[in-house]
Order: structure tokens, then C-alpha cells, then sequence
């Protein structure tokens, strides 16, 4: 929980030098006890990490586009194998290893259905904040899930939201192994 409060701070300090500004902070962490570093490294061992992108809260940019761009610009943990995260039809689906990222979500999500079916959730476009929710799913079990509420942002390569989303991500997966800690 130590590494995951030092994240929490980074990413806090990250958003703030950037020009936005976190607005609640980081809440809801979550790692899963059967998470594993190693489940990270195996995903992306080939160069492509599947992610599930949904909402948009840029007024004008297309959803293909703003896909397209988070992922180009958003990277996998220093840690981890370098891996381009990519559009895939088995993660659309719910199935496999993944990244899900929501994007202004309009209710609460269970932590536990952030990993299964996201066709019933609704999504807010421009607000006053930007709710990001991300979480490291296999299939339909949650291994790990965060959430950060900070300032708009005036389009998706803005330097404080896409440090934001790249802070949000390591911190989702991060360098712990439960099973090593017990």
C-alpha cells in the first residue's frame, strides 16, 4: 500500500506541474491478492498491451481519434516491457488480459463490473472535471482498479491529463507481488 500512496502523491504532483489541477485526488485503490507483476510482463511481451477506451469528454474529437491518440501517447510502467497499448477485439469483448480506462463514467462502477460488461454504463461528455477510472482486468476478475478525479482538459494531448492517465496507469499496474508480501 506504500507504493501505492507514493503513486497516488506522484501523480497528484504530475497533474499539478502540468497545468491542471487534481480536484479529488486519487480514491478507490484496489489490487487484487492473485495480482502479479508478472501477468503485466506476459501481456506485453509481444509490444502490444490491449486497452478498452470508453467516454470522451473532448467536445470534437471523434472517439476513433481519441483512442488513437491515448494509444500513442500513453506508455506502459518503466518497469514493464515496452508495449504500445492497442485497440483488440478479445478486450472489447471482456475477455484476457487488459487495461480499461473510463473516461468521465456517470455512475459509480462496482469494482468488481469494471472488468465485465460496460454496455450499460453511461458517460458525460465535457464537465467541470475529468473522472478517470482505470483498472488491469483478466477476463472478468478485477486485478487492479484506481480512480482520479482532476481539471478539464482542453483536448487528450494536453501534457496535464496525459501525465494524469500515464501516472493513473502505473499506478494500476504497479511493481507488487501480493503473493511475495504475505
Amino acid at each position: 500500500m506504500r507504493r501505492m500512496s507514493i503513486a497516488a502523491l506522484s501523480c497528484m504532483f504530475l497533474a499539478s506541474c502540468g497545468g491542471g489541477a487534481v480536484v479529488g485526488g486519487v480514491g478507490g485503490e484496489y489490487v487484487s491478492p492473485f495480482y502479479s507483476p508478472s501477468l503485466v510482463s506476459y501481456v506485453a511481451q509481444d509490444g502490444r498491451f490491449p486497452m478498452v477506451l470508453r467516454g470522451n469528454p473532448f467536445a470534437g474529437v471523434p472517439q476513433a481519434q481519441l483512442e488513437q491518440t491515448l494509444h500513442q501517447e500513453i506508455p506502459t510502467p518503466g518497469w514493464a516491457p515496452r508495449a504500445q497499448f492497442v485497440r483488440n477485439d478479445n478486450a472489447e469483448a471482456g475477455r484476457g488480459l487488459r487495461l480499461v480506462v473510463l473516461l468521465n463514467p456517470v455512475q459509480n462502477v462496482d469494482f468488481r463490473a469494471i472488468c465485465g460488461d460496460l454496455q450499460g454504463i453511461g458517460f458525460a461528455g465535457p464537465t467541470n472535471q475529468i473522472t478517470l477510472r482505470v483498472a488491469f482486468c483478466d477476463n472478468a476478475q478485477t486485478m487492479t482498479d484506481v480512480t482520479l478525479r482532476t481539471a478539464p482538459s482542453p483536448d487528450p494531448t494536453n501534457p496535464a491529463f496525459t501525465g494524469a492517465l500515464s501516472t493513473m496507469t502505473s499506478i494500476a499496474l504497479p511493481f507488487v507481488d501480493r503473493a511475495r508480501e504475505r
